[in-house]
């Protein structure tokens, strides 16, 4: 876990914060959304999974330390942009608010 955060230069402590809720604590990497069909430690959409040249259901089978190579890949494109804890949970959840201010409007009803 440190070789990935050094490589995406960012705090080890906020990419295990991220994995922790998005598993609910877990860090079961086959925790699977029943709603979304999101699946492992950042909870890959099918989509998303699909991007990183691998399906949901193959993360689903992998252990934590093989899917943390689908991890790194995600965050890649995010590398030394993720300064903040919400920075990097918005990369998992609104990669558009990376960088905001913390009273930045992530989603408003009508």
């Amino acid at each position: 876990m440190i070789e990935i955060s050094n490589r995406l230069r960012v705090e080890v402590d906020h990419l295990m914060a991220a994995m922790a809720f998005e598993t609910g604590g877990t860090f079961d990497p086959a925790v699977t959304n029943p709603v979304s069909g999101a699946t492992g430690l950042i909870q890959f959409l099918p989509s998303t999974a699909r991007s990183l040249g691998t399906t949901t259901d193959a993360l689903r089978r992998m252990t934590a330390l093989e899917q943390l190579v689908y991890v790194e890949k995600y965050f890649v494109p995010y590398q030394g942009k993720l300064t903040t804890l919400e920075d990097v949970y918005m990369a998992i959840l609104w990669p558009k608010a990376i960088g905001q201010s913390n009273d930045y409007i992530l989603f408003a009803s009508p």
